[in-house]
């Protein structure tokens, strides 16, 4: 019997085979019974420019379906939108100018959301680099000082405002040297927008370079410089500096850095004034140290100062930055700027002067005692603290730097309350950095004490050896807010025409500039506290032409609000038609606005808005990181009152506010803001998307499924196996009988 059976597997093998060979082509058409398969929809998008929109268009789907659009950026990463199609089966939706800054070619694809099925087909469409940014675009020198005849190598980078390179653009150099040679092996920009260029000089002296776009007659706004010196020789005034920047030495003949020079604070200064300095680096015989590229801290005695931010000199520097406008004082009387080496305390540089009354100057200060109690929030303390000084920062952390003797601790207290604890090192001193630190006022001060045992971060205070002084720290880092922006005149304006541009915005700003026709025009402060002016002239072309405002603060904050206003540019032959002035009545103020927290995400509900001249089509929900800044925004499909705000970071406080919006697209008034904050984020296995390998989803959508091929697809196969043996068992046993 055993030698039958195995005569009936040898002999029934091709059946087996056969069976396998079926089961196996077969299933992909099982899987797409119960898996998915491409989409029908057809999707289409526009070419574009970096920072500008496109328009994506979305056919071939069901009346009133919704749908997943999918678009893969070129960096990688990848962004779901969820959009709706109308009667016809069609969606059309913008894609902003936030997620179409990086030049290079995107794809996008859609799917039906809630049915088992892949992305349709891709498109392509290409974003182009924006015009060039004569801000944005470097200068680089591959050295900054050189022996005469020596060549140095100049590297131009073409850049729009969002760092995208432009090629094929040509670049000219012009020396304020006409003895200079300089040649490039390239006649315009390469596909990375860089162009090389190589200088020599038979003369000695220091060249600025500048550079110009010729394709678009625009001028860079780096301008480096190139010292050319002969042997160990030390040259004073060459190239017309001035006598505080006289001595230049090769970085091999100068010595290490020594101490700092601070120019721009001699004799009085006014109380409030704005004043330019210059820091330079200097060797101990006085000398400029040329390749000085350490960093920077500025501090003063004067507590309530304004104070640049931490610098690190660059290259291009040569040992020597000025810092304009950057410094401010508010209390009379003498006062004292230093400035320090962050890596090496020791290294410093002061610059006394005295602070004045502005109203008071050529007069006589008499000092008379005050009869009442000031506000008073210094400390007696045994030293100061190296880091920081009293004043005004921009940024979120705070570091605390001083000296001490090593093998003690250091105790920051912030508010009379501990911070933080930190060891004295053995070079005798210590560092400490308090991060996330929200925006406010708050006094800083450190105890030098000896601790006991105990966990670490609470051991026991055993006695305090010595204390600093208090140091009063404003934390800002809100950017500036415009109020408004007019020209005049309004309304339709001649090409060509010369207009007054008035921004209003807030007081003692360090920069108001409106970027106009890809022309940048600088507003000055007027006698009105926080009105700023300038003429600028309009193109010559007809049109419309928008205008943004770009606003930065004296701490160096800044923000740029986009097409703020939109000019009309014809001619006084041009009809424009006259709008019928109508009664309209906006939509009503939302109400009952309510939260509920979910995971990475907030649940929104609110009563409906009372209608206007017309019914309310949807409603817009505001939300940010403060009640003054709800910067993002999201809509609803239709004019339910309910929404969901996803992809949040978990425990971080989001403020929210809702408006409705009438089939006219008239805005209501914000509803009250209210604030909530969302839960973290369960951990999940990522999910393979069709048409990208790494995924960036910003907003809701799950992405296609693969086929099916589980326990259904291994039943068949075993069913199928198992018949194909007992029909060949059956029939030779048959045989066998006969």
């Amino acid at each position: 019997m055993a030698n039958l059976f195995q005569k009936i597997l040898h002999k029934g093998r091709f059946i087996i085979v056969a069976a396998i060979v079926l089961t196996i082509t077969s299933a992909p058409f099982m899987s797409n019974a119960g898996g998915s398969t491409q989409s029908t929809i057809q999707i289409s998008a526009s070419d574009t420019i970096a920072g500008l929109s496109s328009e994506i268009e979305v056919a071939n789907a069901n009346p009133f379906e919704n749908l997943e659009v999918l678009v893969l950026k070129p960096s990688g990463n990848q962004l779901s939108i969820e959009t709706v199609s109308d009667k016809e089966g069609k969606a059309d939706l913008t894609l902003s100018d936030y997620h179409l800054r990086e030049a290079g070619i995107y794809s996008v694809a859609a799917k039906r959301i809630g049915s088992n099925e892949k992305y349709s087909k891709e498109y392509n469409f290409e974003v182009r680099s924006n015009t060039v940014s004569t801000t944005k675009s470097t200068v680089e020198l591959s050295k900054n000082t050189a022996e005469k005849g020596e060549t140095v190598e100049m590297k131009a980078y073409l850049t729009d405002q969002y760092g995208n390179p432009i090629n094929g653009h040509s670049l000219q150099v012009v020396s304020s040297k006409d003895t200079d040679a300089i040649y490039s092996p390239s006649y315009v920009t390469d596909k990375n927008g860089v162009m090389d260029f190589y200088i020599s000089s038979e003369t000695k002296g220091i060249a600025t370079y500048t550079v110009l776009d010729t394709t678009v007659n625009k001028q860079l706004a780096t301008q480096p410089k190139l010292a050319f010196l002969s042997g160990n020789e030390i040259y004073k005034e060459v190239g017309g500096w001035s006598n505080d920047v006289a001595k230049i030495v090769l970085a091999a003949e100068s010595g290490p850095i020594d101490s700092f020079r601070i120019s721009g604070l001699s004799g009085n200064v006014e109380d409030g004034e704005s004043k330019t300095i210059t820091v330079t680096a200097l060797d101990a015989d006085g000398y400029t140290v040329t390749d000085y590229t350490g960093e920077i801290r500025f501090s003063s005695s004067d507590d309530s100062a304004t104070l640049p931010n931490d610098y690190t000199f660059l290259a291009e520097d040569q040992g020597e930055h000025q810092f304009n406008l950057a410094v401010k004082f508010v209390t009379t009387g003498p006062q004292i700027l230093t400035v320090t080496d962050v890596d090496q305390f020791n290294i410093t540089g002061d610059a006394e002067f005295d602070v004045v009354n502005a109203g008071n100057i050529g007069e006589e200060v008499i000092e008379v005692e005050p009869d009442f109690e000031t506000e008073e929030f210094t400390r007696e303390g045994d030293f100061t603290l190296i880091s920081p000084a009293s004043g005004s920062y921009s940024t979120n952390e705070i570091q605390i730097q001083g000296e001490a003797d090593y093998g003690y601790s250091a105790i920051i207290y912030v508010d009379d309350e501990e911070a933080g604890r930190t060891e004295v090192d053995f070079d005798n001193s210590f560092s400490y950095t308090l991060e996330n630190v929200d925006d406010g006022t708050y006094d800083i001060y450190v105890d030098i004490v000896d601790l006991g045992e105990g966990d670490p971060g609470e051991e026991e205070i055993l006695e305090v050896i010595e204390n600093s002084d208090l140091e009063r720290i404003v934390i800002d880092t809100t950017a500036p807010e415009l109020v408004s922006i007019t020209v005049d005149p309004s309304g339709s304006i001649t090409p060509g025409e010369t207009i007054e541009i008035t921004v209003l915005s807030e007081d003692n700003l360090d920069s108001v500039s409106v970027l106009l026709n890809e022309e940048l025009y600088e507003l000055e402060a007027t006698a009105v506290s926080g009105k700023y002016q300038t003429t600028a002239i309009v193109p010559d072309e007809e049109g419309e032409v928008s205008v943004d405002v770009i606003l930065v603060d004296a701490l160096g904050n800044e923000v740029q609000y986009r097409d703020e206003l939109t000019l009309t540019v014809a001619s006084d032959t041009t009809e424009i038609p006259e709008e019928p002035v109508l009664e309209n009545v906006l939509p009503g103020q939302v109400s009952g606005l309510t939260t509920s927290p979910g995971q990475g995400e907030i649940l929104l509900t609110w009563e409906a808005s009372e209608e206007g001249s017309n019914p309310i089509s949807f409603y817009k929900i505001y939300y940010g990181p403060s009640p003054e800044a709800l910067f993002a925004s999201t809509q609803t499909y239709d004019s339910s009152t309910t929404w969901s705000i996803t992809d949040l970071q978990g425990e971080d406080m989001y403020y929210i506010a809702v408006s409705a919006i009438d089939s006219e697209g008239n805005e209501g008034p914000l509803s009250g803001v209210t604030s909530s904050k969302p839960l973290a984020k369960a951990a999940t296995e990522p999910t393979d998307i069709p048409i990208l390998t790494t995924t960036t989803i910003t907003e809701t959508g799950t992405p296609g499924e693969t086929p099916d091929s589980g326990p259904e697809t291994t039943a068949i196969i075993s069913l199928s196996l198992a018949l194909a043996l007992g029909y060949t068992c059956r029939k030779k046993l048959s045989i066998q009988k006969i």
